[in-house]
């Protein structure tokens, strides 16, 4: 007798979870941690030169090239699956201008001459990026990395010498390090073409515990949180790179997606701008078209010089 009062204590307990959680959804008050934003493709393109798993997918430069085929200047896209979910804004951006647009970004395979050490399909896509950039001879060369991800252990971008970094400043060092000796190699085969380094969206915490009115139910960005203070460490960095080269600039998508010192995955409205945590959906892709425009008027010249070479 007992046994069973006990057995019958504990399921009425165990369930007080699970009534807490449905009541909270019938008021709209929790948020379900698991739950993602959007599961398409971070791109509508799809454009990717190399998977997860290793395998080649089928990338071809024609289902990858946007915009008018008669267009009279062109645009390189280049970098990991952080700059695949902008592509949306880019091609937008470009279409306004009457440019073409290659895509050719890569999950997981950062636009850097040493790539993350675990990634091993991604060995040779420093090389074919710019074989690409040979070939097509863009007018301007758009690059996005999220740099800050490769201090995770199974990230970490080696050194010059093939050891693997240890220390945080270590990781840091090596991962900017192998970035710039990729700008300086795109400037050395093409000393004029302007460069933009996009810098990765602010990291949102989708998977936080949810309890009453937390504020995980609009997901913003915690400006205290180690992600975020070590992404911005690196931002840092890749801006004091930039200044360095006179045909490198940089664009900061916080300054769109953060308003008044908050940075939400939602609009005000209630719009989804995320796929996740580090990426964005076609709908906060198109959010920095405006920004995309203004760099191309500002350091793309208007007569035509890459795309068939000069």
């Amino acid at each position: 007798m007992l046994r069973r009062a006990l057995v019958v204590w504990l399921l009425t307990l165990g369930s007080i979870p699970a009534l807490f959680v449905v009541s909270l959804t019938s008021l709209g008050l929790y948020y379900d941690q698991e739950v993602f934003v959007d599961s398409r493709l971070p791109t509508i393109s799809g454009c990717f030169g190399r998977n997860e798993v290793g395998i080649e997918n089928t990338w071809s430069q024609d289902l990858c090239t946007f915009g008018s085929p008669d267009s009279q200047r062109s645009l390189l896209i280049v970098g990991d699956s952080t700059v695949a979910s902008m592509t949306d804004g880019l091609v937008s951006a470009a279409a306004d201008l009457d440019m073409e647009i290659v895509a050719y970004p890569s999950r997981g395979c950062t636009f850097t001459t040493r790539f993350p050490h675990s990634y091993k399909w991604c060995s040779d896509y420093f090389e074919k990026s710019i074989d690409l950039i040979s070939k097509i001879r863009p007018d301007g060369i758009i690059v996005s990395n999220y740099l800050s991800r490769m201090d995770l252990p199974d990230r970490r971008i080696p050194l010059i010498n093939g050891e693997l970094p240890q220390s945080r400043q270590q990781k840091l060092e090596s991962t900017i390090d192998s970035l710039t000796e990729a700008l300086l190699s795109a400037r050395q085969l093409m000393p004029e073409t302007p460069i933009l380094i996009i810098h990765e969206i602010p990291v949102v915490p989708f998977r936080r515990p949810s309890v009453l009115f937390n504020q995980a139910a609009f997901p913003v960005v915690d400006e205290k949180s180690r992600s975020y203070l070590r992404q911005r460490e690196y931002i840092s960095a890749v801006e004091r790179v930039a200044t360095t080269f006179s045909n490198v600039s940089v664009i900061d998508p916080k300054s769109v997606l953060c308003r008044r010192s908050i940075c939400s995955a939602k609009t005000s409205d209630g719009m989804w701008l995320y796929m996740d945590s580090y990426h964005l959906n076609p709908r906060g892709a198109t959010l920095l078209t405006s920004q995309f425009r203004e760099w191309i008027l500002k350091h793309v010249p208007s007569s035509q010089s890459g795309k068939n070479g000069s």
